[in-house]
C-alpha cells in the first residue's frame, strides 16, 4: 500500500448533527417553514450533496425553488456550518490521529478526497488544527475539482491521477454508502468507517467495516 485516501468530512470528524442544525437555521433565515427531523435527515444522507438534498426536498414538497434560490440556501447553510464549527471544540473520530501518525512512520502517502465545498474544508481544518497537521496530506480535493459529486467515482479518478499511483496500491476510507460506491466505481479497495447517522447504510461492498481507525492494519 502506497497511499490512503480519506474520503468525506465524516471520515475524519463527526459533523452530521451540526450540518443538520445549519440546514434548519438556513431554512428559517431564508423564509422557509421547512424543518428536517433527525430520522428524515438520516435517510437523506444516503445521497451526497447538500444542494441535491435541498432540491430533492423542494421537489417532493412541491415548493418551486429556482437554482439560484437553492444555491442561496446552500450558501447560507455553509456559512452557518462554518460558524458552528469554529464555536465548537471538535475532536477527530476514533483512531484518526493514530492512523495518520502510523502512515507517516511507514511513508504511506495521504490525501483527503472529498466533494464538499472548499469553504467547508477550510473550516474543518481550522477547527481541527490543534489535533491534526493537515500539511501531512499530499493534497485535499473539493467539489470544485469535479463536474459530478459522489457517489460518482470522478473524484477518485482525479485523485489517482494527481497522486500518480495505481489503484491497486491505494486504500480508501469512507464513512457513507455513497462514498463507498464512489470508491468502488474507481476500482479502489475501501474500508467502511460508518458515521454516527450512517450506521444503517449498506457497506456490503467494503473490504472491512471498522469502528476505530486504530484497528486498521497497515502491514
Amino acid at each position: 500500500m502506497k497511499a490512503i485516501f480519506l474520503g468525506s468530512i465524516g471520515s475524519i470528524v463527526e459533523t452530521s448533527e451540526l450540518q443538520l442544525k445549519a440546514f434548519n437555521e438556513a431554512f428559517k433565515v431564508c423564509g422557509l417553514d421547512w424543518v428536517w427531523e433527525l430520522v428524515d435527515y438520516k435517510k437523506m444522507l444516503l445521497k451526497a450533496g447538500g444542494a441535491k438534498r435541498i432540491k430533492g426536498f423542494a421537489s417532493a414538497n412541491q415548493d418551486a425553488l429556482s437554482n439560484d434560490q437553492i444555491a442561496e440556501i446552500h450558501k447560507k447553510k455553509t456559512d452557518l456550518f462554518e460558524r458552528y464549527l469554529l464555536d465548537q471544540k471538535l475532536e477527530p473520530r476514533e483512531g484518526v490521529v493514530d492512523l495518520l501518525a502510523r502512515c507517516q512512520d511507514k511513508d504511506i502517502r495521504l490525501a483527503w478526497v472529498t466533494t464538499t465545498p472548499r469553504q467547508n474544508i477550510d473550516s474543518i481544518k481550522a477547527a481541527l488544527a490543534p489535533q491534526i497537521d493537515f500539511t501531512i496530506f499530499s493534497f485535499t480535493t473539493s467539489l470544485e475539482d469535479v463536474e459530478v459529486s459522489k457517489p460518482s467515482g470522478e473524484i477518485y479518478h482525479f485523485a489517482l491521477r494527481k497522486m500518480a499511483v495505481p489503484a491497486s496500491e491505494v486504500l480508501v476510507i469512507e464513512d457513507s454508502e455513497s462514498g463507498l460506491n464512489a470508491a468502488l466505481e474507481a476500482d479502489l479497495n475501501c474500508i467502511a468507517f460508518p458515521g454516527l447517522l450512517k450506521l444503517d447504510q449498506d457497506y456490503s461492498g467494503a473490504t472491512e467495516c471498522l469502528t476505530s481507525l486504530g484497528d486498521l492494519a497497515l502491514d
